[in-house]
């Protein structure tokens, strides 16, 4: 049934996209040329409903696969505050549970990842906070959907099988829930950190005005270095880095996660 369930939506999802292909084409386009023929994006709407509707059909038989521990000690954390013990719903002091402390299922899912798939973006901390980070940026949402933005094409179903299974919490076998404030086991709660709620961090804690090293200028002579700006706009030469060039808004991820009975990992991203 699961299958025959998904060749049908998968069937649907196909002559949607041959709609949306149709809609767009130049020939389908009024004539009276300052008008816009909206067939495409009425398609379009459609063609997501249904690639939403092939997710969930997917979610129903799909496992976590990730089967390869990360050395936590070789990759950066988030930022634990240390004059801040909480703010608002932020909480900085959570016990964590000891890596060596941990089930197998927790470990997979704070620093576990699919073997053959690059690090550090395989593992789940960063995934949620780099959807965070996107969804913020491009439509504001404050946080994240995990199916908020699923357009996978009916040839290449693979591609949204791989992003749903690396969505799904080892410790549920489930898709993780990141909306949770308070404790659930295997799940994590995920929001952006305002601009305006960054000054007031910094007031309280001026250490992560030099933590932050997300704004990145292109600059030094041949590229041999940047100039990182600060949260409260002070410039710092430093080595080349890996964010993209440009002035970026000093927003922040805030990220805590959950495993059978603790807190996992907690802080800032």
């Amino acid at each position: 049934m699961l299958q025959l369930g998904l060749k049908l939506l998968l069937t649907g999802l196909a002559i949607v996209l041959v709609g949306t292909v149709a809609g767009a084409m130049p020939g389908n386009a009024n004539k009276g040329g300052d008008e816009m023929d909206f067939a495409g994006f009425s398609n379009r709407s459609k063609q997501l409903a249904a690639s939403e509707k092939a997710a969930e059909v997917l979610l129903q038989g799909l496992n976590s696969e990730r089967n390869a521990l990360a050395k936590p000690e070789e990759w950066a954390q988030p930022y634990r505050s240390p004059a801040i013990k909480s703010w608002r719903d932020l909480k900085f002091d959570d016990p964590l549970v000891p890596f060596d402390k941990m089930t197998y299922e927790e470990k997979l899912l704070v620093w576990g990842y699919r073997s053959g798939k690059g690090l550090p973006v395989a593992l789940m901390p960063h995934q949620l906070s780099m959807l965070a980070y996107q969804q913020y940026h491009f439509v504001g949402r404050t946080t994240p959907d995990l199916l908020a933005h699923i357009n996978a094409p009916a040839w290449d179903m693979a591609t949204l099988q791989d992003y749903l299974a690396d969505c799904i919490s080892p410790v549920t076998g489930k898709l993780i829930e990141v909306n949770h404030q308070d404790f659930s086991p295997g799940n994590a709660y995920v929001r952006i950190v305002s601009e305006e709620e960054v000054k007031e961090l910094v007031k309280l804690d001026p250490s992560l005005d030099e933590w932050w090293n997300y704004a990145i200028l292109a600059g030094g002579k041949n590229d041999a270095e940047d100039v990182r700006i600060t949260l409260t706009g002070k410039e710092k030469h430093v080595e080349p880095g890996f964010a993209m060039p440009g002035k970026h808004k000093p927003y922040l991820v805030y990220i805590r996660i959950y495993g059978h009975d603790g807190v996992l990992m907690e802080g800032l991203w």
